[in-house]
């Protein structure tokens, strides 16, 4: 871990407002004095909530809570901005409300800081967590969850504390869960429409561009030119929908406001969030990927990084290399095709995709003779062809199969154009079920 914060060690990072403090992170939020006022909040909690976790109501309900557990909150978060209580915890969207000042709405992650994060001058690094995203969003890409600022914390047991824009639209995870519901409710097959679909393939696409052609100057790097003539890309190793977790907790894709450009139809906007386990690394970094192989979700890992690197590696043709093969971008792009392929199919869990990777692994024979497609001649009786066909080759085994940026993104417009041309036309849109974000339900339809 300490060969990725040394690499960000020559970073410029001025345009990151980091601020410290040496305030204490668990002081008492005032109003918790007022023990009426507590078992009103607490009752309030669990009247908002379908599901109880006692960890999760005290940490919502104030830091003080906190006090309990000081030393094992490296998941769990939660502030008193502007001398307000703020509710929230890490995957789960906080909503900040304050009479006093303008009212705002924020989502705060926070977690330890370790000693040798800090720079060559002993000043604390800027975590990769806040500075990659950071940079995707200054080099354009807007599918990335915006970070509001970065907090450290100069205490005893030294903290950073990240504050993030607030999307109120719940998650992937939410709607495929919604749609699943949607279907045992009616006794039949609901699926999400392939309007929304396409447009979410473009949200992707245009992540995984700018994921594959990062540019280190966005991060201010000094002495370092352009890194595409390095191969610099970055790896967000957990993309998932959901882990068998209350759908709103683990999910880091969610669901923000629709684009401001009218010519797109008004379905919210994939967020690509958490990134604690970012990287930026290229083909020629000697620690990829011997380093990142235990990092992510065991069912949501590609095929290059399943099993730690040693997919494939009993075939008597050995396709995938050897178990330190390094990582490419296209890592990620897998992880998109899967997410795609769970609304499709309102798979939580990517449960469908692992156990086609384990019966992939198992027959060789079938597999090679397959192309080392995962889903071999994929069609879906409610989506296009052309869909199911892109989402096949985005889940090929072999990382070279799978399409590179430029293609990728003519292949979305392909299938998007029709969408939006229809759109203009008409004015109507296949409409989403509403989600049910934390903080009650949003009618995505309206």
């Amino acid at each position: 871990m300490k060969e990725r914060i040394m690499r960000f060690r020559d970073f410029d990072t001025e345009w990151t407002v980091l601020t410290a403090t040496s305030e204490d992170p668990y002081k008492r939020a005032r109003w918790t004095r007022d023990e009426d006022l507590v078992l009103k909040r607490v009752r309030k909690w669990r009247a908002r909530h379908s599901w109880y976790d006692g960890r999760a109501e005290m940490f919502a309900l104030s830091r003080a809570y906190m006090e309990h557990d000081p030393d094992k909150d490296s998941a769990w978060e939660c502030v008193d901005l502007l001398g307000a209580g703020a509710f929230g915890m890490v995957g789960k969207w906080c909503k900040f409300d304050t009479k006093r000042r303008i009212t705002d709405t924020v989502a705060i992650k926070q977690f330890n800081y370790e000693g040798w994060e800090c720079d060559s001058d002993g000043r604390p690094g800027v975590p990769a967590e806040v500075a990659l995203p950071e940079a995707l969003d200054r080099q354009g890409c807007n599918s990335i969850a915006e970070i509001r600022t970065a907090r450290f914390f100069d205490v005893k047991r030294p903290k950073w504390r990240i504050y993030l824009q607030y999307y109120g639209h719940g998650t992937l995870g939410d709607l495929v869960q919604r749609y699943r519901e949607k279907s045992a409710e009616e006794g039949r097959s609901v699926h999400i429409p392939e309007d929304f679909i396409w447009q979410a393939f473009n949200d992707f696409a245009t992540a995984y561009h700018h994921m594959h052609f990062f540019r280190l100057k966005s991060l201010g790097a000094k002495g370092r030119g352009a890194d595409v003539a390095n191969g610099h890309f970055v790896l967000h190793l957990d993309l998932k929908d959901t882990n068998g977790k209350p759908q709103t907790m683990w999910c880091n894709f969610l669901l923000g406001d629709a684009p401001s450009d009218e010519k797109f139809m008004p379905y919210p906007r994939l967020k690509i969030a958490d990134w604690a386990l970012g990287e930026c690394t290229s083909r020629y970094d000697p620690k990829n990927s011997r380093k990142f192989r235990n990092n992510g979700t065991i069912c949501w890992m590609p095929p290059e990084q399943y099993d730690c690197n040693r997919f494939g590696q009993n075939w008597e043709r050995n396709v995938m290399g050897g178990t330190n093969r390094a990582y490419s971008a296209k890592h990620a792009l897998w992880q998109m095709a899967a997410n795609i392929y769970g609304m499709m199919e309102l798979d939580l869990d990517n449960k469908k995709l692992e156990e086609k990777l384990r019966e992939a692994e198992r027959d060789e024979y079938h597999t090679r003779k397959n192309g080392y497609s995962l889903v071999p001649g994929y069609r879906h009786r409610r989506y296009s062809s052309e869909l199911c066909q892109l989402v096949e080759d985005c889940l090929s085994i072999r990382p070279e199969d799978r399409p590179e940026p430029e293609c990728l993104k003519s292949r979305v417009r392909k299938g998007l154009e029709p969408c939006l041309k229809r759109y203009a036309r008409t004015g109507t849109y296949q409409k989403l079920e509403a989600t049910k974000a934390e903080w009650g339900t949003v009618k995505l339809s309206e």
